[in-house]
């Protein structure tokens, strides 16, 4: 059987400066702990495109 494609986390975009924090909140099933394991490297996005300087 086939898995249907679902977005995960909508499109989004931030800069942060050294010092700064950022909080990710939302629903359960947002998309937060994607964001956290694409961030960590710990997962490829399937589009898009990460910076991290």
């Amino acid at each position: 059987f086939r898995r249907q494609a679902v977005e995960a986390i909508k499109p989004l975009s931030f800069d942060l400066e050294v010092g700064q924090t950022l909080a990710i909140v939302g629903e359960a099933g947002s998309g937060k702990s994607t964001l956290a394991r694409i961030l960590a490297g710990m997962i490829e996005p399937t589009s898009g495109d990460i910076a991290i300087e």
